[in-house]
């Protein structure tokens, strides 16, 4: 995929705004002046043929798209560039936000688990292909009908143990928190695990196989709970010295934490979910620890001693399987490209990585609504530098009758996920969904679709001139009623 030039995408802004932001470090003149152009036009994730490209800076689209703060750690050829933080951790507090606040890391506390259990195979603690029932004494992996195949370690890291659980759901403050075990045995806020399809047949991302994760540790290594696995053998030789796993996260961190919201006006409740399943959505972090990580994992990848694995572990780590994941994180584009993305109730974030050139960065906001501006930003700091495979897609719409688009309305719902309801308003086909905002889908054809704010793709299944379902990216969802 060909870069394209920001100059040959967009005006230039004749007064590009001055957001207000703090930095760590004092980036050099060149590096200033790329900052600048980055804060003052973000590129959109697509082009729509025939219509002009949208332009505006990054202070416009957190308006926008009502994010509070954005943070945000860029790495440059092995190295992290520089930091910087725009915005308000907490608004009612008149907080302002800086590199070293820390932020719900949500999913991308998935690889950083990963290298832990990875350790531990390095170590001979634990093996990859193994039947995890075989170290499992405080809870077991629910027999199946699958034949043979066992859920092993290396298929909970690449999410294709066939495990029916998504997302782990997050309590209020006050709530009584459940133990893993309670989680696992549907006794929370989701339901009980079990196998819906055959161990290492499919990819089928999966937050509760995480969670087995974390129960696998904690019963092989009695003496230690989690956290202080992973605080001792993943982010203490990382030197990731803001990072925590701890739900609830104790008071003296709270200061140096961001509050969530859903927008800019509605903060949540309490100022942060709380997740007990640490392994799948329970890290505490900043974009420079999460560069950190990355950073390490480029290094290693070119030959030098990583802190926490051996070399074949990490080749091990970054070897792509189904759907391009390998243990922990998505590798794709060949296998030169390292990225987990994370999102909680009021966070989002992304972590990036070219692990040939060392180049990325990791992103972190405290808004439901960030993930556009988080896939904008990427794409604008790609633009900038010159990071090869990262460009605006581009679309072309049709035009669809009523008739045709009325055909589609309807709920939609896949299990241990979520719903979506498809309805037809002010000429327009809308998708309102449960796991995020209501966003309008623009049609490529009749049963083809993508998401005006990011160009995620929207497909439904006609089966005999019958809607039964739709794929929401990677995800089906059956058609289980009307709108």
């Amino acid at each position: 995929m060909i870069l394209l030039p920001a100059a040959s995408l967009f005006l230039a802004l004749q007064h590009p705004p001055s957001p207000v932001a703090t930095s760590a470090g004092n980036p050099n003149g060149k590096e200033a002046e790329s900052i600048a152009r980055i804060e003052a036009m973000m590129i959109p994730t697509f082009l729509i043929d025939g219509k002009a490209p949208r332009s505006a800076s990054l202070q416009q689209r957190m308006r926008e798209l009502g994010v509070p703060a954005v943070s945000v750690a860029v790495i440059r050829g092995g190295e992290i560039a520089w930091t910087r933080a725009w915005g308000s951790a907490d608004l009612e507090r008149e907080i302002s936000v800086t590199p070293r606040t820390r932020f719900q890391a949500a999913s991308i506390s998935k690889p950083v688990a990963a290298m832990a259990a990875l350790r531990k195979v390095d170590e001979g603690w634990l093996e990859l292909d193994a039947d995890v029932n075989e170290v499992l004494h405080s809870w077991q992996v629910p027999a199946h009908d699958f034949g043979p195949e066992p859920v092993t370690l290396r298929r909970l890291l690449n999410h294709t143990a066939g495990l029916n659980i998504g997302p782990v759901g997050g309590y209020e403050e006050g709530d009584e928190l459940p133990t893993m075990v309670q989680i696992l045995a549907g006794e929370a806020n989701t339901e009980a695990l079990q196998v819906v399809t055959r161990p290492g047949s499919e990819f089928r991302y999966s937050g509760g196989g995480y969670t087995v994760l974390q129960q696998l540790l904690v019963d092989e290594d009695d003496d230690r709970s989690f956290a202080d696995l992973l605080g001792e053998t993943v982010l203490s030789p990382l030197g990731m010295e803001n990072s925590l796993y701890a739900q609830p996260l104790p008071k003296e961190w709270r200061e140096l934490s961001a509050t969530g919201y859903w927008n800019a006006e509605r903060p949540l409740e309490g100022g942060a979910r709380i997740y007990p399943a640490l392994a799948a959505a329970g890290l505490w972090t900043t974009p420079t620890d999460l560069a950190r990580f990355a950073v390490s994992i480029h290094r290693a990848s070119q030959g030098c001693k990583h802190p926490v694995l051996s070399s074949s572990m990490i080749e091990a780590m970054l070897t792509p399987g189904l759907n391009e994941w390998g243990l922990g994180p998505k590798v794709w584009q060949g296998g030169n490209v390292f990225e987990h993305g994370g999102s909680n109730d009021g966070f989002r974030c992304q972590l990036t990585l070219l692990l040939e050139q060392g180049d990325g960065l990791a992103i972190m906001t405290n808004s439901d609504g960030a993930s556009p501006l988080i896939q904008e930003f990427l794409l604008t700091v790609a633009n900038e530098y010159g990071w090869p495979g990262f460009a605006p897609v581009r679309k072309q719409t049709v035009m669809l009758t009523p008739e045709v688009s009325r055909a589609l309305e309807g709920v939609y719902s896949v299990e241990g996920w979520g719903s979506a309801r498809i309805v037809f308003r002010d000429g327009k086909l809308w998708a309102e969904r449960s796991w995020d905002d209501t966003v309008e889908i623009l049609p490529e054809s009749s049963t083809t679709f993508f998401t005006r704010d990011d160009a995620q793709s929207v497909r439904f299944v006609d089966e005999e001139g019958e809607v039964v379902a739709a794929w929401f990216s990677d995800w089906r969802f059956e058609r289980v009623g009307d709108p």
